[in-house]
């Protein structure tokens, strides 16, 4: 059967932008992030976003179906470990998780806006699909290795903006860690379209919409029977005018 492909829904995502950019912080809310990224159809891990109380968050766990993640919505606070807790198989678990990340938030200074609830998803593989904006090329696509370990593995491929379905297949084939995707020593291999699609579709986006400045999703889980995007965040900026292209010759 056909892999269902979504149109993109350029205009709902136009506007949800501009909604973003009247606000102080330059990046997206997480709701914001989501409703971009359902524009054009790019495939996530379903969340519950929490704004009740301890025993809410709980609720909404055992909705999911446990173990879940916990993560803090606190404006600035992006990368803080302290704000995340992972693996939480009870309601105890869950309980006690929750109250420990405010008091982080809270230690840290940051006003706490929502829990941000997910069920735990594993994969052969975690990856990384990325966006920078470069004074000269205008936006990179980099795709690599995901996870906490991205930075120190290092394994990343990048092409300018927009990517083909060539060059999707060059990056992730280019790869040290590409047999992870491909059934290293015996394991299931990953559903390699997928992956591309989330690729392509991200590529899209950004050429879509230029006040697209960094966009950071990892990791992205792949798996035998899909790819989803399990963590996002999108930094904006109002777009520039483009430049005149000077005849030739002249």
């Amino acid at each position: 059967m056909a892999r269902q492909t979504p149109r993109p829904a350029v205009a709902r995502g136009a506007a949800i932008i501009s909604r973003e950019l009247t606000e102080d912080d330059d990046w997206m809310s997480p709701q914001a992030v989501v409703a971009l990224l359902d524009c054009h159809g790019i495939p996530r891990a379903p969340e519950v976003l929490v704004t009740g109380d301890d025993n809410d968050v709980v609720d909404a766990a055992v909705k999911l179906g446990l173990p879940v993640a916990i993560k803090a919505v606190a404006s600035g606070l992006l990368h803080e470990t302290e704000a995340v807790a992972v693996g939480l198989d009870s309601r105890e678990a869950v309980h006690t998780a929750a109250a420990q990340i405010r008091t982080a938030v809270d230690t840290a200074g940051r006003q706490l806006t929502a829990l941000l609830v997910q069920p735990m998803i594993s994969g052969p593989a975690e990856l990384l699909v990325g966006v920078v904006q470069d004074p000269s090329f205008g936006p990179l696509l980099a795709c690599g290795a995901g996870g906490t370990s991205a930075e120190l593995i290092g394994d990343v491929a990048v092409r300018i903006t927009p990517v083909t379905d060539v060059d999707a297949q060059e990056m992730l084939a280019g790869l040290r860690t590409f047999k992870l995707l491909t059934g290293y020593r015996g394991a299931t291999p990953c559903d390699l379209d997928a992956v591309y699609d989330v690729i392509l579709r991200v590529s899209a986006m950004v050429e879509a919409h230029h006040e697209i400045t960094e966009l950071d999703c990892n990791p992205v889980i792949a798996g035998p029977t899909g790819a989803v995007v399990v963590d996002a965040r999108i930094r904006l900026r109002p777009a520039a005018g483009q430049r005149p292209t000077p005849a030739v010759g002249r």
